[in-house]
């Protein structure tokens, strides 16, 4: 804590006072981001430089990581309450018209009609590119990554 600088005594040169103050902080910072399990935010620090040292300290500091852990909390009990369950479709898929006759397109299109009348359908259109240079063989959207619910950004946005 900065306020902090003005207990210590004044015939130390400012560095030094800021060496002081930035330990202190980078102390009290890694105690309370280890206890909201957030501790690997310092697993560079070593590496950083001085400025960048003390930039990712107030950056840090400005964040309120309890209320942050709270949300987090709440957020994973209501995932393990939420009862709306999106259910996938079950029916027959066509996935061209020209694999189907007249009358299979009449009724397929008279079902859709009723479907989207009772709020049974949704439709959502997402765009994102190959995760190749992820690693991954399949689209971005539904990349792992590493939400606590385990839902893909397609599924987030679809929902």
């Amino acid at each position: 804590d900065m306020n902090k600088i003005s207990s210590l005594p004044t015939d130390e040169p400012v560095h030094s006072l800021q060496t002081i103050a930035c330990s202190q902080l980078e102390a009290s910072l890694r105690t309370l981001y280890a206890e909201h399990g957030q501790d690997h935010v310092f697993q560079y620090y070593t590496t950083l430089t001085s400025s960048e040292k003390q930039e990712l300290l107030s950056q840090l500091h400005a964040i309120p990581i309890s209320q942050l852990s709270r949300f987090v909390e709440e957020a994973k009990k209501s995932q393990c309450n939420n009862k709306n369950v999106v259910k996938p479709y079950v029916g027959q898929v066509c996935t061209t018209y020209l694999e189907r006759d007249a009358e299979e397109i009449c009724m397929g299109t008279a079902e859709g009609y009723r479907a989207i009348s009772s709020n049974q359908v949704a439709a959502v259109v997402l765009a994102g590119g190959q995760g190749s240079r992820l690693g991954f063989d399949g689209p971005k959207g539904i990349y792992d990554i590493g939400l606590t619910s385990g839902k893909s950004l397609f599924q987030l946005m679809s929902e």
